[in-house]
């Protein structure tokens, strides 16, 4: 890489392919890459292996910096054989953590966004924090990061892992007029409060640590908008390429797309099209 002004010491120094998003939460099913989609655009995708870099953000000190914040996430969310779940009358309500931290999970949150904010990718365009940028920034050079109620997070993990190799880029988001910026990655959803406005009650008991340090909630994709998203990828695809699992015997009818003519032949109802999507050429 060239020689550029760091984005984050401010020195100018030889930068290095920095990743926004942590390379383990690429690597959940390595046998096959990721689907990126922006779903403020035009619900488009790509298929990515090592994810999403930005070669001109950060240097080689500062990229150590923030890869100890990822791997931290990465022990944290993606070692789902010690994550425990959590029922209250035989509805699942949530998620225990073993190694849960608020404060180390809430400057993950906010070194992603503040990537995002000040990488010129495309993917990110729609990724501002505005006034905040200064703020987040001092945050995340503290050496002992500590719970800061400037920007209270909410994380929750997707009910059935079925969206585990999508990504959402960094999205703006209004919740009783105040704003927040959301992101997925590795089946799990981050909402983070920006805004000077006082926390909406409704958000309030969905924040980091007010159940517990280890405590992280629960959501159902197929109710918002990102199953949305999804299903006009399938049905577009499957307007354009045809019926290539036609010759199948059984049809389930799709849970994301109900219009989509795509035969689908599996136990679970997950949609074929967006199952093979990630290795198709």
């Amino acid at each position: 890489m060239g020689v550029g002004t760091c984005q984050f010491c401010n020195k100018d120094k030889k930068l290095v392919k920095a990743h926004i998003f942590p390379r383990a939460f690429y690597n959940i099913d390595p046998d096959n890459p990721w689907i990126s989609i922006d779903l403020n655009a035009r619900h488009s995708y790509k298929r990515m292996r090592v994810g999403t870099y930005d070669p001109n953000i950060l240097c080689l000190d500062c990229e150590a910096l923030f890869s100890k914040i990822d791997d931290y996430a990465a022990t944290a969310l993606l070692d789902h054989d010690k994550i425990t779940p959590v029922y209250f009358d035989d509805e699942l309500t949530g998620y225990s953590l073993p190694k849960g931290n608020p404060a180390l999970l809430q400057q993950f949150a906010l070194s992603v966004l503040w990537r995002a904010h000040v990488s010129q990718r495309g993917e990110y365009l729609n990724s501002h924090l505005g006034a905040f940028e200064a703020r987040i920034k001092e945050l995340l050079k503290r050496p002992e990061p500590d719970w800061t109620d400037d920007f209270p997070l909410a994380i929750k993990r997707e009910r059935e892992d079925e969206l585990r190799f999508i990504m959402v880029s960094p999205q703006t988001v209004a919740l009783d007029d105040v704003h927040f910026s959301y992101f997925i990655i590795g089946g799990y959803g981050f909402l983070v409060k920006l805004d000077n406005k006082p926390i909406p009650p409704s958000f309030n008991s969905q924040t980091l640590g007010y159940l517990g340090d280890d405590f992280i909630g629960v959501w159902d994709a197929r109710s918002t908008q990102i199953y949305a998203g999804l299903a006009q990828l399938a049905e577009a695809a499957a307007l354009k390429d045809g019926h290539p699992f036609e010759k199948e015997t059984k049809f389930v009818k799709c849970r994301i797309a109900p219009r989509c003519r795509w035969v689908c032949n599996n136990e679970r109802q997950v949609c074929t099209f967006l199952r093979n999507l990630r290795t198709r050429k």
